[in-house]
């Protein structure tokens, strides 16, 4: 019995709600006047998709272009590097590149043990001292693609 009264109850406040309505659209209200007393929130506008507007064209990335390129650079001469290092690994511990082909900007430092010792820069980066192994054929033991070694034992 209780279930039925509930549904009676239900059915009286649909029709009751159903004729406030159409009373509120007789006198002349508005969707969100009928909405907000009904719902108790009112009708918003509906949303427009956005769409891109077309603007300017952008220009080309010139610094990320000459970034990308001076990266690259890096890499090739750090590459360079890298070879150039195991080459002289290559040499062994004692004997060491030393051809006068090798090295730019060399600077005479001082003369010992008999031998004239210089700083040099090395061609393919980086800074040294020792012998040259021109100056000095009593010490070269031997070469790596034509660029002669020298064996420092023998100082």
């Amino acid at each position: 019995m209780q279930g039925q009264d509930l549904q009676a109850a239900n059915y009286q406040n649909q029709l009751r709600q159903q004729q406030i309505a159409e009373m509120m659209q007789q006198r002349g209200f508005s969707l969100n006047e009928i909405n907000a007393i009904i719902h108790g929130q009112q009708v918003g506008m509906p949303d427009q998709p956005g769409f891109n507007q077309a603007g300017v064209v952008e220009g080309a990335d010139y610094t990320g272009a000459a970034r990308d390129t001076y990266s690259a650079d890096m890499d090739a001469f750090n590459a360079q590097q890298a070879m150039t290092q195991s080459v002289m690994n290559a040499a062994g511990g004692a004997m060491s590149m030393s051809d006068i082909r090798l090295k730019e900007n060399i600077e005479f430092i001082a003369e010992l043990f008999g031998r004239k010792w210089y700083r040099w820069d090395w061609k393919l980066g980086g800074s040294g001292f020792g012998i040259l192994a021109q100056d000095n054929p009593d010490m070269v033991a031997g070469d790596i693609d034509g660029f002669l070694l020298v064996d420092y034992r023998r100082i």
